[in-house]
């Protein structure tokens, strides 16, 4: 009987698993820039805005990549066998999924806000998914959140400098 249980719940675990990996997997760079590349191409009336996106990515990167240079903190548990591809991702502060994932969601909403909607609680599943993955702090995701909505709002001041000169 307990050995029942225990396999059950070990298959609801290896789910819940999946599905945290997933969210999180949802705001890989690796994931985001060709999905940019395939809105900006097939869907011509739609450019401004896939561009505005990956501007407020890239404002983010940026901004990701200084912070975690300037302050090198370790993440919560340091996976040995894991070898990492950029060398700032070795730190933990701030998240870097969820300042892409708040940058997307400023970035959309700043055009229209009916995306709140769905990116708003896409974004908190991916900050939620960084802790349940014990890959960052809770400070990380709280400052990624932050970082990400200014990166937002910065990819729209050219839109809104346009916009006051009418």
């Amino acid at each position: 009987m307990l050995d029942a249980l225990r396999n059950r719940m070990s298959r609801r675990s290896r789910v819940v698993a999946r599905a945290v990996g997933l969210a999180s997997w949802l705001a890989a760079g690796a994931v985001c820039y060709p999905v940019y590349s395939v809105f900006f191409l097939l869907y011509p009336e739609h450019r401004g805005l896939t561009l505005r996106v990956a501007i407020a990515d890239v404002i983010g990167l940026a901004l990701v990549v200084a912070l975690r240079y300037a302050t090198r903190r370790p993440r919560p548990r340091e996976r040995r066998d894991h070898r990492y591809i950029m060398p700032w991702n070795r730190y933990s502060f701030p998240s870097g999924h969820v300042v892409r994932a708040f940058a997307v969601c400023m970035a959309l909403t700043m055009s229209g806000p009916a995306y709140l909607a769905l990116t708003l609680p896409v974004g908190c599943l991916i900050g939620l998914s960084r802790l349940a993955l014990a890959r960052h702090y809770p400070s990380d995701v709280l400052a990624g959140i932050g970082l990400g909505m200014l990166a937002g709002l910065a990819s729209a001041l050219p839109t809104l400098a346009h916009l006051s000169e009418r």
